[in-house]
C-alpha cells in the first residue's frame, strides 16, 4: 500500500488518478489500495472524457459480476429445490 504525503500529495492535488482497491477490512472506514496511474489534470477535456469512459466500464464490470453471481446463486437454489422435490416423491 502506498501513501502520499508532502510533495507527492501536492503534485497529485489537481489531478485525476486511478487507484486499485486491494482490500477493505470490515472495521475500517477506508479501503487499502495502491496508485495505478495519473489520468491528467482535473477539468481537462481529454482527462474528463477518459474518467467518464472508465466510470462506465467500472459500472458495467461491477454490475456484470453481481448479475453473474446472482444468477449462479439462483441456479443453485433451483437445482437444490428440484432435488428436494424429486427425492420426496
Amino acid at each position: 500500500m502506498q501513501s502520499f504525503g508532502g510533495a507527492q500529495a501536492e503534485a497529485l492535488a489537481d489531478k485525476r488518478i486511478v487507484v486499485a482497491i486491494d482490500s477493505w477490512e470490515a472495521d475500517s472506514a477506508y479501503p487499502a489500495g495502491h496508485y495505478v496511474r495519473t489520468l491528467g489534470p482535473i477539468g481537462d477535456r481529454e482527462t474528463e472524457t477518459e474518467v467518464g469512459a472508465l466510470r462506465s466500464l467500472l459500472r458495467c464490470t461491477v454490475g456484470c459480476h453481481a448479475r453473474i453471481r446472482c444468477t449462479r446463486i439462483c441456479r443453485m437454489n433451483r437445482v437444490s429445490m428440484v432435488r428436494k422435490a424429486v427425492s420426496s416423491h
